[in-house]
């Protein structure tokens, strides 16, 4: 499961020149989706065990219609500029943002099957269990 942008970008290395599906378990992205942006997020936070704390996170933004049927070798290349453009994004852990079902949300890439980029929706996770066990596991 490629965890980073630099993962991503290796397991696309060698693919099938074909048209990409993007698939989560809510559906399939429309036909022509696109890549829309890449974006680093900083995000400050308070843990629920009143932790302040800090991350940042790779996010790529796809949507359905509109472009050309992207390949292997297309969606390479525009992972390729956005991580020399912003050289500290292919190290942060990989969001994708899409909306397979009409409703925008956030996922983490499962892996690529074939010509298949599978997604699975990211769950709410809690820091403050793991770091005091403040939450009933």
């Amino acid at each position: 499961m490629p965890e980073t942008l630099l993962d991503l970008v290796q397991a696309l290395r060698g693919g099938p020149e074909v048209h990409l599906v993007v698939s989560a378990p809510s559906g399939v992205l429309g036909p022509g989706w696109h890549v829309t942006e890449l974006r680093r997020h900083r995000t400050a936070t308070l843990g629920c065990d009143g932790i302040q704390g800090a991350r940042q996170t790779a996010e790529i933004e796809l949507m359905a219609g509109g472009g050309r049927p992207l390949t292997p070798a297309r969606l390479l290349a525009i992972l390729e500029r956005g991580a020399e453009a912003m050289p500290s994004l292919g190290d942060l852990p990989l969001r994708v943002a899409a909306a397979p079902d009409g409703a925008l949300q956030s996922y983490r890439v499962a892996g690529i099957e074939g010509a298949t980029l599978r997604l699975e929706p990211l769950g709410p996770a809690c820091p403050g269990r793991v770091r005091t066990g403040c939450c009933a596991a």
